[in-house]
């Protein structure tokens, strides 16, 4: 709402400021949020940003701040109902993988919104899931169906395998070898 009044002001009602560079922005008081929450609110709450002013000499507390809403990320990401899941049974997603509950691009800021809030809920409703998951016997059975595979077509494997998956120890001059396949 807040970046949605900014852009209001600069580009259709032309009340914004110009600056040097020829960008529109507006004045942000924030020497009245020292006012109201009491000296060394900004300090405490935005050190970077005072900090950053600091540098050019400006004292965010007792001067305003010309400031205008930019694009920070441009985001893609994963489409999520409220309970984290996307549309791939199993997958559940927060944070910058997600559209995120400020859509698909947001301002500075807002990710730590998606990373608290819904990392939790995706977490929560994922070990929900898996709880009521039906299983079949886990096995290793793909890899011998793969190897089997191999050897129909005649090929050879020469890259070593994962290492979730560790060789089994061959006896090559009375030690184990663990080599490519």
């Amino acid at each position: 709402m807040e970046s949605a009044a900014f852009i209001r002001e600069c580009v259709e009602r032309h009340n914004g400021v110009q600056t040097p560079s020829g960008r529109w922005g507006v004045w942000l008081d924030s020497p009245l949020i020292e006012l109201i929450q009491g000296t060394g609110y900004l300090d405490k709450n935005f050190p970077a940003m005072v900090r950053q002013f600091i540098r050019y000499e400006i004292d965010i507390a007792k001067e305003p701040m010309l400031v205008y809403p930019s694009l920070h990320y441009q985001n893609g990401g994963v489409e999520i109902n409220d309970k984290c899941e996307s549309n791939v049974p199993g997958l559940f997603v927060a944070g910058e993988a997600s559209g995120g509950v400020h859509g698909r691009n947001r301002l500075m800021g807002n990710s730590v919104l998606d990373y608290n809030v819904f990392g939790r809920r995706a977490g929560k409703f994922a070990a929900e899931s898996v709880k009521r998951a039906v299983l079949g016997k886990l096995s290793l059975g793909h890899i011998t169906a793969y190897e089997t595979e191999l050897k129909k077509a005649g090929s050879k494997r020469t890259g070593w395998r994962p290492c979730c998956f560790p060789p089994t120890p061959r006896r090559t001059s009375g030690s184990a070898a663990h080599g490519p396949l």
